[in-house]
């Protein structure tokens, strides 16, 4: 099994590109189309704001199709390696938590920015948990995402190709063509699990389609066609409904189509035989993509969204064209911004929790697994029941047939 240091060594450009690509798309949708700015605002300046919220929509479904892609190809997807996965992500949130928490404070007592003592307390709440608070909806769900995920890959490639197909195409047309089944599908793990559904299919059944370069330009322009013409429709004639409920929706197929052609683009480019790009070109486009989260944890943070809108509203005021133009300065700013705090805090965890990477983790593991607790649960989960004498119970079908096996599982 290849060491994390081998992975990270082995990243593939074109995907890793295409990471950063959707983060930026995502800055400019959190930065431009959720900001309080636009009361008022004309029609052409209403459009283009629509348009650039569905490319949000694009970034979102294309920063975790690009893992869900790698993700569904693991042989034997073990519950210890997502664990540890989450746990690595954990460590990232807490980081920014507290730097955000510490930066806002000295706000708190300087006075530049004050905000409610109760709320200034919940938040703090918020910061030393902020997975299970939510603070963020993409890393909470993807945590969540990566415990299901042995178990959702196993019953998947059980299902066999056709019943998977099956499943693929259901929940396509539910989610991907009826604009009217939500069930929280803008911003929940149930995103992650339905685009999960169709890329593991594409993936394990399809790959010569995905690799077809007519197939993508049909999708791309199709998806790229119905993205713009329909926001300048809706803008128009249907504010805040066909663009809000359908365009907009990183589940509908629009968004669906330019995504995947964006990352069969990625996946032909990584076949090539001839080396497109220099090795320092890579290991640059590796280095910004490792970082591209730390620009929606700042941007998206409430406290961050709050303090932006109250401290740069003298600006945004007048000329909606002023103004638009003005927010296109900001996202590459505050996406350069983030990529180089992020680089300091990988330095900083090298020289410091990550000397021995998932130390940590294997003794909190190591303990759980040799816990009595984690044997009553084995032996619960297997379909026997613990053991009230000395003697070894008998050996039967129920006891390997269980749901899993926490042995080895991790």
């Amino acid at each position: 099994m290849p060491t994390e240091a081998a992975r990270v060594r082995t990243r593939n450009s074109s995907f890793e590109l295409l990471r950063i690509i959707a983060m930026i798309m995502i800055v400019f949708m959190h930065d431009i189309a959720n900001g309080n700015f636009y009361t008022g605002r004309s029609f052409p300046v209403d459009a283009i704001i629509r348009i650039i919220k569905n490319f949000g929509s694009v970034g979102d479904c294309l920063f975790f199709g690009i893992t869900g892609w790698f993700l569904c190809m693991a042989p034997m997807p073990k519950f210890k390696k997502s664990a540890r996965k989450a746990w690595l992500l954990e460590r990232q949130l807490l980081f920014y938590t507290y730097l955000i928490y510490f930066v806002f404070l000295c706000f708190q007592l300087t006075g530049f920015y004050r905000q409610d003592s109760e709320q200034f307390f919940r938040y703090g709440v918020k910061t030393i948990i902020p997975t299970i608070s939510a603070m963020w909806w993409y890393p909470t769900s993807y945590i969540l995402f990566l415990l299901l995920y042995p178990w959702i890959n196993r019953g998947l490639r059980a299902l066999g190709r056709t019943s998977h197909g099956r499943l693929a195409l259901l929940v396509f047309i539910i989610w991907g063509l009826i604009p009217y089944f939500h069930l929280n599908l803008g911003g929940s793990v149930w995103l992650f699990l339905y685009l999960y559904v169709l890329i593991s299919y594409l993936r394990w059944y399809h790959d010569d389609l995905l690799l077809s370069a007519e197939l993508s330009h049909w999708l791309f322009g199709i998806g790229m066609s119905l993205m713009v013409i329909g926001n300048i429709i809706g803008a128009k004639w249907f504010p805040g409904r066909l663009t809000t409920t359908m365009l907009g929706s990183a589940r509908f197929f629009p968004t669906l189509f330019v995504s995947l052609a964006m990352l069969m683009w990625a996946y032909r480019t990584s076949q090539d035989t001839p080396k497109r790009r220099s090795e320092s070109t890579d290991r640059f486009i590796n280095l910004v993509a490792s970082c591209t989260l730390a620009p929606y944890l700042l941007l998206v943070h409430p406290w961050m969204v709050h303090f932006i809108e109250k401290k740069l509203h003298f600006v945004l005021v007048g000329n909606p064209w002023k103004v638009l133009a003005f927010q296109f300065i900001l996202p590459p700013i505050f996406f350069t911004i983030g990529v180089f705090i992020d680089f300091a805090r990988q330095l900083l965890f090298k020289l410091t929790v990550d000397r021995r990477p998932g130390r940590l983790f294997d003794r909190l593991w190591a303990a759980v697994q040799s816990s009595k607790y984690t044997s009553i649960v084995r032996q619960f989960l297997d379909g026997g029941k613990a053991p009230v004498s000395r003697e070894k119970p008998p050996h039967t079908a129920s006891q390997t047939d269980g749901l899993c096996n926490v042995k080895e599982q991790g």
